[in-house]
């Protein structure tokens, strides 16, 4: 049985399971490190297998099962002999984020030197590589999800429970849809190229904007840098479920809130690191910290009631929040 959420947090006991099978799927879509070229593999390794949480890839499960549950399937267990449809946009949106990490650190953008306790990815081998290593796991997204296993797996889960075919091809379609456009221009690259406008003074508009016009743009940066990502993780579970209209949107307005508070969360880490001395323009420079903890405090909460109307359903959405803004959750209990 599933554990229902009481207002304290949910249980997020399944995770560590429930990770250990992406891992382990990762791995089977990856190119072996010693297959040529041997070096460019051996980065794109690097950098998938670094002590990531995993959090797009468990959103994509949980959303998957919150809309299996309300047709009546069984919860899903951790199972590494099984590989149910949600695994293949779980590695995707991975792979994605994963690559954009490794551009990220890149000197030409935020020339970090680690990630993750280590050296990124152009220090441990070099900036050609790390490049190259980031446009291969973009383009391996999207072979995951072209993947035919993809299609016959949500097929089968259809028959499973209505006793017919589904339309898995047309799924599957719907999937790449959803995460090139997270992943492109009118998503996380956008986001990333107008907060570096805005950083290097390509764009003069935070210079120029008032403070409620400002606000406005930092959200509009927030929902294409981090919260895109977020959606299509979310959106593509409940995709490869079959979810009806309603419940989509309703799934949509969970990843809209949670995107928003993981950004306005990362804002506050850097806010003594790099973003006040490259003199990024975010939740926290234009208001202060505390003011950016409890709008994210209120977007985490706002995601929470969202899962939590789902039902048993949500529980392990709800868990995800729990996990990532515990002092949010405990604060509201």
């Amino acid at each position: 049985m599933i554990p229902k959420p009481n207002g304290r947090r949910a249980d997020a006991s399944w995770m560590a399971g429930a990770r250990a099978q992406i891992d382990q799927f990762l791995d089977s879509v990856m190119p072996p490190e010693d297959e040529a070229p041997p070096l460019l593999h051996a980065a794109m390794r690097y950098s998938v297998f670094s002590g990531g949480k995993r959090l797009r890839p468990l959103l994509c499960m949980a959303s998957y099962e919150a809309v299996a549950l309300r047709a009546g399937a069984r919860p899903e267990r951790p199972d590494l002999q099984r590989t149910p449809p949600w695994l293949w946009p779980a590695a995707a949106v991975e792979l994605v984020h994963c690559y954009s990490l490794i551009h990220d650190d890149l000197p030409c953008m935020d020339d970090d030197d680690f990630r993750r306790g280590r050296p990124s990815c152009h220090r441990a081998f070099d900036e050609a590589t790390a490049l190259l290593a980031g446009d291969a796991l973009l383009t391996l997204a999207f072979v995951a999800l072209s993947d035919a296993r993809f299609v016959a797996a949500m097929n089968a889960a259809a028959a499973a429970a209505a006793g017919s075919a589904g339309p898995g091809a047309s799924l599957a379609l719907a999937c790449v849809r959803e995460l090139s456009g997270a992943a492109g221009s009118l998503g996380m690259v956008g986001g990333q190229a107008a907060e570096f406008a805005s950083t290097t003074g390509a764009d003069p508009w935070p210079k120029t904007a008032g403070p409620q016009e400002a606000a406005e743009r930092i959200v509009a940066i927030q929902e294409l840098k981090t919260g895109k990502l977020f959606q299509a993780a979310v959106r593509m579970g409940a995709i490869a479920a079959g979810a009806e209209h309603d419940v989509l949107q309703a799934l949509t307005r969970f990843a809209r809130s949670y995107g928003r508070a993981f950004q306005i969360r990362d804002d506050i880490e850097d806010a003594d690191t790099q973003d006040a001395a490259a003199g990024t323009l975010t939740s926290v420079t234009l208001g202060g910290a505390e003011a950016a903890r409890t709008e994210m405090a209120r977007l985490a909460l706002e995601a929470r009631k969202t899962a939590l109307d789902l039902g048993a359903a949500g529980c392990k959405l709800v868990s995800i929040v729990d996990l990532t803004f515990p002092e949010a959750v405990d604060a509201d209990v």
